[in-house]
This record gives structure tokens, C-alpha cells and sequence, in this order.
């Protein structure tokens, strides 16, 4: 190769629902995130959406290039638009709603029928655009990683599928001819599992442990405050409301009401969308709404934790939190449950504090104790920052992404 050649760089197409700035959760945000990282490093990035009306169907934002995919019968369009309110406003839980709770809905023949079509939709808008790419990156373990399987196998392309949940690629189980959907994947995808126990998921799901990486989510490091002005005793939990009981709040308050019983001068912000108003009364009924401020959503959480002494993180469970990422990424320590994501970020009592789950006494210990041992809060706090910079930074996550699309490309052609 010459000084004046230059060696075409990788190109990725991401196929996913929702994209910037549409609403997005944690996935299409973590999504989107890489996706401009991997742009900064030289890949040409893609992007097939879902869209509505008021989306155009073609931008470029930061540098990526994104197609919307707008009809009438695109999935989703016939489902209740999310209001961010819970459907109910109860928040005790009995145990069998615990044991049922990550139960989901079973998907209809007419919403298979819909997936297929944006399949179609797709092809078409790839060969009409004549859109060139090297390989197919699903950033979700949902119907798309189905539909990402058949374009890749389709159109002759590797597909790189991240399993963004706990059990995302049991729940494909749930549509009609799930346990198909599911033995496609297996056979023609390669999986990004974030967490430990998601690669031990996909493995008793049946996936060859040679088509599993590991790679985490990542953050963008942000510069700390020259001084932290830290509140005595402000702890902060950043999620939406609507999410329960997977976030569990509802043991986050049952361990306030002992932590002021302890420290009445300890304050929780809780910052996220939801049902507020029927938190505000259970708090109410706790005698705690003088503890507690519900400040919904906002844009600019960074400005809450700045100056906060923790973060919590209760959830019953979770992929790899974000929340809890950007919270360590400032220097914050965290108490967290010990689950799949809080177990591969923090090391206990090093850079966080883990706690037991659904257990309200000893969430409540580990408040009392940072309220209590400023220095050591501090020191986990400075470790977390480490630990993000050491591995959860989005460049770090970007890179490994590259190597994985890389080597990939460079291996022999997958099977049609």
C-alpha cells in the first residue's frame, strides 16, 4: 500500500428501535454513545431505526448517519404510547408479586407479523441506498436481534448481538415461535455479554462459549470539580419510577425511615420519572416526606451528585447500570445491591459498598456507616473513579468493540 492509499476504514450498521434523539432508555443511550465513539476512531457508523412522522428519514448527527424506517405498520405503532407513569400506584409488594415480577407479557402472531415487515422495510432500504457496511451490531437482545440475524444471513454479513439485559435472550421465548427465533441466533450470532452473570445466562441458553465476549458498558469520564462541596449526608438514587419493582425504591424507603430514625439530618433525593405523587403519600405514611425530595426527571444529574456523600442503587436487578457508572465516574461511592452489573463495577468496601437484596436493615447499616466514616467514603469514591477510568470509559469500551468488528470481518464468511 502507497503513502497516498489509504485503507478503507470498517463500517458498521447498528439496527435498533429507538435512536437519537428520539426517548431512550439505557440501552439506546449506551447505543448511541458508541456509536459516536466509534466514529471518533476512524469506523463509519450507521444506523436503521424505527421513525415517525415528525422524524426526518435521513440525518447525520455527530457524524452518524441515520435512517428512519416511517410506515404506519413499523412495530410499536399500534402499542400505548409510554406516558412515564406507572400503570398502578403500588408500591408494597407482596411476595408473589416478586416472584412474578420479571415476568413479561407474551407477544402476539400479529406482532411477528409486524417485525417481519420491518425486515422487508429494511432490506429494501438498504439496497435502495445502496448502503455498505462490513458488519451488523445489534445494541439489544429483543425482537431485533432476530431481524438482525436474518439480514445479516441475508446479505452475507457477520451480526454482533449485545445482550443488554439479565435474561434477554430467554425472553425471546416469549414471542410465537420463540424457541426458532432463538435457535437462529444461537447459530448465526455473536454475543456481547456486559456482566459475568450474562455470559453464564447465554452459555445455559445454549450459545458456544467461542461466540461470547465480554465487553461492559462505558461512560464518558467527566473533569471533577476543583472542590467538592459536599452536603452532609445527601444521597442520591437516579432512576425511573416506573421501572418498579426492578429498582426497588420501595426497599430504598423502608430503609430511609431507619436511616433518620438513626441520622435525622441524612436527606434523599430521588431523581427519575414515575408515579411521584403516590411516592410522595407512601412517604408521607412512612413519616419520612421531610427526609425524601422527589425531584423527577432531570437533565442535568451530574449537578446532584456532585455533592452528594453516595449513591444508591437498591434494583432487584440489573444489565449494567448507567446511573451507577456516571456516578463512579464522578468520584462517588455507591452502595448497590449485589447483582449482575453492581458485582463487576464495584469491589466491596474498596470502591463501594454491595449490600443484599430486598434487604432494608442492611441498606440502612451501609447509609448509617457513610454518614458516619467520611474519609473511608471518600477513599471508595476515589477508587471508583479509578476503576472507571481503568476500564468503563466509553473509549476503552469503543476500542474493544473495534477489535471484536475487526477480527470478526477478518475471520471467514458466515454461513448463508
Amino acid at each position: 500500500m502507497t503513502s497516498t492509499e489509504r485503507k478503507p476504514s470498517t463500517s458498521v450498521l447498528m439496527v435498533i428501535t429507538s435512536f437519537h434523539p428520539s426517548p431512550m432508555g439505557g440501552s439506546e443511550r449506551q447505543a448511541f454513545h458508541l456509536a459516536r465513539s466509534l466514529h471518533e476512531r476512524g469506523l463509519d457508523v450507521s444506523v436503521v431505526a424505527l421513525g415517525a412522522r415528525h422524524h426526518p428519514a435521513e440525518e447525520i448527527i455527530d457524524g452518524i448517519r441515520i435512517w428512519r424506517i416511517r410506515s404506519a405498520l413499523n412495530p410499536g405503532s399500534f402499542t400505548r404510547k409510554k406516558t412515564g407513569r406507572a400503570p398502578s400506584a403500588k408500591i408494597e409488594y407482596e411476595p408473589n408479586d416478586l416472584q412474578n415480577f420479571a415476568l413479561i407479557k407474551r407477544k402476539s402472531v400479529f406482532s411477528l407479523a409486524l417485525y417481519f415487515i420491518f425486515y422487508f422495510n429494511a432490506l429494501r432500504l438498504i439496497s435502495r441506498r445502496k448502503i455498505k457496511f462490513d458488519i451488523l451490531y445489534i445494541p439489544i437482545m429483543e425482537w431485533t436481534a432476530y431481524i438482525g440475524v436474518l439480514l445479516g444471513k441475508t446479505l452475507g454479513k457477520k451480526v454482533v448481538i449485545k445482550d443488554s439485559t439479565m435474561n434477554g435472550i430467554t425472553n425471546l421465548l416469549r414471542y410465537p415461535f420463540g424457541s426458532h427465533m432463538q435457535k437462529v441466533i444461537k447459530e448465526h450470532g455473536h454475543f456481547v455479554a456486559m456482566t459475568k452473570i450474562i455470559r453464564q445466562n447465554l452459555l445455559k441458553a445454549g450459545v458456544s462459549p467461542n461466540k461470547i465476549f465480554m465487553i461492559p458498558n462505558g461512560v464518558h469520564l467527566p473533569d471533577l470539580p476543583p472542590v467538592r462541596n459536599t452536603i452532609a449526608n445527601k444521597f442520591v438514587f437516579v432512576g425511573n419510577l416506573y421501572q418498579q419493582p426492578a429498582k426497588g425504591v420501595d426497599i430504598l424507603l423502608k430503609a430511609w425511615k431507619i436511616v433518620v430514625a438513626s441520622k435525622p439530618d441524612a436527606t434523599l433525593f430521588i431523581i427519575g420519572d414515575g408515579d411521584i405523587d403516590a411516592y410522595v403519600e407512601h412517604t408521607q405514611k412512612l413519616g419520612i416526606s421531610a427526609h425524601v425530595h422527589f425531584l423527577g426527571k432531570q437533565d442535568n444529574i451530574q449537578a446532584h451528585l456532585v455533592d452528594a456523600n453516595a449513591f444508591i442503587l437498591p434494583s432487584r436487578r440489573e444489565g449494567m447500570s448507567n446511573a451507577l457508572l456516571e456516578a463512579m465516574a464522578l468520584g462517588i461511592p455507591a452502595i448497590a445491591t449485589d447483582i449482575s452489573g453492581s458485582q463487576d463495577l464495584i469491589e466491596h468496601n474498596i470502591s463501594g459498598l454491595l449490600v443484599p437484596v430486598e434487604d432494608a436493615f442492611s441498606l440502612a447499616a451501609a447509609i448509617i456507616y457513610l454518614c458516619a466514616h467520611h474519609d473511608h467514603a471518600r477513599a471508595m469514591g476515589e477508587q471508583a473513579r479509578r476503576t472507571i477510568e481503568r476500564t468503563f470509559t466509553i473509549d476503552k469500551v469503543s476500542e474493544r468493540y473495534h477489535a471484536l468488528f475487526e477480527s470478526l470481518i477478518q475471520s471467514r464468511s458466515p454461513h448463508k
